[in-house]
């Protein structure tokens, strides 16, 4: 009995430090853009922005939305889509290639794998009300910000002088600055 208690040790404590790890990672939910009201979130150079909607607002049986924005690189406007997931990242996609995409992943079911295209932006991000930084994965042929940071911008007039006691949507910014 004792020998069977010997082996089963480090077993059962090697699964009891994988909980408590797993346990403690701190997923965005209720945090991200669109966990919140309506708002156009805008990128402090004004270059990148995405606008969360009544319809793009995370709700049962969608709780990953498909938000609209837009990019614009080297003087081009890109309409975008744009994706986070259930950790932090975030991707923008040009539109006309992210519809190309998934038309051909309806076919790829007939053995003929599907390469990723390229995304104009993929990063990792830190959330508050307010602000979204992002660290960019991979600065490329895209995008060369190492750093965007999207400033909030309700879109609801009553919501912004709820907040902030009548101030203006500039105080609501720098109300929860992320570090």
């Amino acid at each position: 009995m004792f020998n069977i208690r010997k082996k089963l040790l480090p077993g059962v404590v090697c699964l009891c430090m994988a909980v408590m790890v797993c346990s403690c990672q701190n997923l965005p939910h209720g945090q991200r853009p669109y966990d919140y009201p309506p708002a156009k979130w805008v990128s402090e150079s004004g270059d990148l922005w995405f606008e969360v909607t009544e319809d793009t607002m995370a709700r049962e049986g969608n709780w990953y939305p498909l938000l609209d924005g837009g990019a614009v690189i080297d003087g081009k406007t890109y309409e975008c889509k744009v994706e986070f997931d259930s950790y932090v990242s975030v991707i923008f996609w040009d539109k006309n290639v992210w519809v190309q995409y998934m038309r051909d992943l309806e076919w790829e079911n007939e053995g003929h794998p599907i390469p990723i295209p390229p995304m104009l932006v993929v990063g990792r991000c830190k959330f508050s009300p307010n602000k979204v930084k992002v660290s960019v994965n991979e600065v490329g042929e895209y995008f060369q910000h190492e750093k965007i940071i999207f400033i909030r911008q309700p879109s609801d007039k009553q919501e912004m002088t709820e907040k902030n006691g009548g101030k203006g949507w500039w105080w609501i910014i720098g109300a929860n600055d992320l570090q």
